[in-house]
């Protein structure tokens, strides 16, 4: 197929169009978010990190509320969904509550959970693609915008060398403006065009995700489970408790093999569908060692905050399993939705905050 310049600028343009008439609240905090940083380094002042944050992760916010509303009746609380916004951008707590655990809990963990639960794909297979559409569409915005910006900068400082002009404030000033413009408006835009042209795509099956998953990733799990079942046979034989690190082990098995299969679903030719169709069975046992790992954990040291964020991944990691047990309930939508309901109440349920618990 022989690749024209010119129907690829059309196609460009065209997506560029579609998505400020698709996404206008967006681009413009995300315009706002970039003029702000540009004009704080060229007047030297010092930006207001809290402010600029609420801007960028306000676009997240109504990216969240415009795929979540669609072309619905709901539609019209897109064009208020900012005015929450303007409370919290103008709150003198801002700054202290960015530095905060609930912040953090909200930015990295709330945010994109609501954003993979917004499609409200009930199908495994449709949440499964729409979370590798967000995959995608990040990486390769991210490396189109970062290799363009790349190259600019190599012509920018090469022809700066060469004719002498190295020393130039101008060049410096080009320089950081420019990579303004490219993290937090080109790279975004980029992002929301890729996942408008894939909106509702399917991903087929791929001879390097075949090979990776079939004969590198699986047979390694199968052998881990394994060699915690060995483990347990050698607990019931000595008649003694499980170690309390076998705890974490027995977690982050199970969140890969879960990973792994979602990620199966892609494939034409899953060899290994008689170890997934079975995990939830085979996983009982082991969710055992892990419920005795953390109570004795617990019971020597203390419930600190990282063991009451183990517990809580640990009820999840018991839901997901559970809820696979049965074709009918098994749905990668409900644990999301679970996960986000526990975070949040981490974060803002007062009892239950992590701050609360210390070591003895």
């Amino acid at each position: 197929m022989k690749w024209n310049f010119r129907e690829r600028m059309t196609e460009f343009r065209e997506g560029f169009v579609s998505v400020w008439q698709r996404h206008p609240l967006e681009l413009l905090l995300l315009l706002a978010l970039t003029v702000t940083l540009i004009v704080c380094y060229e007047t030297d002042r010092e930006p207001n990190g809290a402010r600029l944050v609420v801007l960028g992760w306000g676009a997240m916010l109504l990216l969240i509320v415009n795929r979540l509303a669609g072309q619905t009746l709901w539609c019209r609380i897109y064009w208020v969904a900012w005015a929450p916004l303007v409370p919290l951008f103008l709150w003198p707590g801002l700054s202290d509550w960015i530095d905060t655990e609930q912040a953090l809990i909200t930015l990295l963990i709330l945010t994109p959970l609501a954003l993979l639960a917004c499609r409200r794909a009930v199908s495994n297979e449709r949440f499964v693609a729409d979370a590798l559409v967000y995959l995608r569409s990040g990486l390769l915005a991210m490396l189109f915008a970062y290799v363009g910006y790349g190259l600019f900068e190599a012509i920018l400082w090469s022809a700066a060398y060469i004719f002498r002009f190295t020393d130039a404030p101008w060049v410096v000033h080009l320089t950081a403006d420019l990579f303004y413009v490219v993290q937090f408006f080109a790279v975004p835009t980029l992002f929301l065009m890729m996942l408008d042209r894939w909106e509702g795509a399917r991903f087929g099956s791929s001879r390097v995700l075949e090979v990776l998953l079939n004969w590198v990733v699986t047979p390694a799990v199968i052998i881990y489970a394994a060699i915690l079942y060995l483990y347990l046979v050698k607990i019931l034989f000595t008649w003694s408790l499980p170690e309390g690190g076998v705890a974490y082990l027995v977690f982050g098995f199970t969140m890969t093999v879960l990973a792994v299969k979602a990620l199966g679903q892609l494939l034409e030719k899953r060899i290994y569908d008689w170890f997934f169709d079975r995990f939830s069975l085979v996983s009982l046992p082991v969710l055992a060692l892990f419920w005795i790992g953390v109570v004795r954990r617990t019971n020597e040291y203390g419930l600190t905050e990282p063991r009451v964020y183990l517990v809580v991944c640990g009820g999840l990691m018991t839901l997901c399993v559970l809820l696979f047990l049965s074709q009918r309930t098994g749905r990668y939508l409900w644990v999301c939705l679970a996960a986000w309901v526990s975070f949040a109440a981490l974060a803002y349920v007062p009892f239950l905050e992590p701050e609360r618990y210390l070591s003895s």
